[in-house]
Formats: C-alpha cells, structure tokens, sequence
C-alpha cells in the first residue's frame, strides 16, 4: 500500500526529475536539523516549532535518517521525547 505522501512525492519527480524530489527531500532534513539543534535534541520542542505532533516527526527523522544523537550540535545529549 503507497502512502498519501509518496505518491505525492513520485509526482514531483514525474514532473520536475528526481533532482527536485531530493533537493525538498534536502531542504525538509536541513530544517529539521536546524530545529533540533535549536530545541538541543528535544523532540517535542522541535515539534512544537515545526508545527507537527512529536509522532510525525520522529517518523520524518526515521526517513530522512535523522539521529538526534549524532546530530546535536556541540556535542550536547538530546533530550528523550515523551511518548
């Protein structure tokens, strides 16, 4: 079963070539990026400043390949979410 959002996501590339596709796939992570390093790893915070339930990112985070661990900034341990 295709998910609504790659759908949307093979469309793109149909119309714009798979170089558009990676480069939102690109701008999506470097935002998140940004947030969590804002945020100092925390999920929810992050969330919160994305506009998203924490759920939705973390399920981002596993397809973008996001590791809050890895990707702090200044070698701060990120806060664990709440579920």
């Amino acid at each position: 079963m295709e998910h609504p959002g790659e759908k949307r996501a093979n469309a793109e590339e149909d119309a714009y070539g798979p170089e558009s596709a990676q480069s939102l796939r690109s701008i999506q992570k470097d935002h998140i990026l940004r947030m969590l390093r804002t945020t100092h790893g925390d999920v929810n915070a992050a969330a919160h400043a994305l506009a998203v339930t924490p759920r939705e990112l973390r399920r981002l985070m596993t397809e973008l390949d996001i590791s809050i661990t890895s990707d702090c900034a200044d070698g701060e341990q990120p806060r664990k979410s709440r579920q």
